[in-house]
């Protein structure tokens, strides 16, 4: 495995600010320490970006990386 894509990782209004995200992601970081690159997407107003910081996550244009989504939005897509 080369690539782990951290996906719908989300804690509670009421939990967050307490240490449980650090250490959930540090529990995804240290099962999966043997893979290459770890990947995730978050929203940049969410107040996450400085949690995944302080764990050693770089943003993908400070490492001249461009990364595209694309959402489905109704039935018909």
């Amino acid at each position: 495995m080369t690539i782990v894509f951290v996906q719908d990782f989300i804690v509670a209004p009421s939990h967050q600010r307490t240490g449980i995200g650090t250490q959930l992601m540090r529990a995804v970081m240290n099962r999966f320490s043997d893979v290459y690159q770890m990947e995730l997407l978050t929203d940049d107003g969410s107040g996450a970006c400085a949690l995944y910081e302080s764990l050693g996550f770089v943003r993908g244009d400070a490492m001249g990386c461009v990364s595209y989504v694309r959402v489905a939005v109704g039935p018909d897509v």
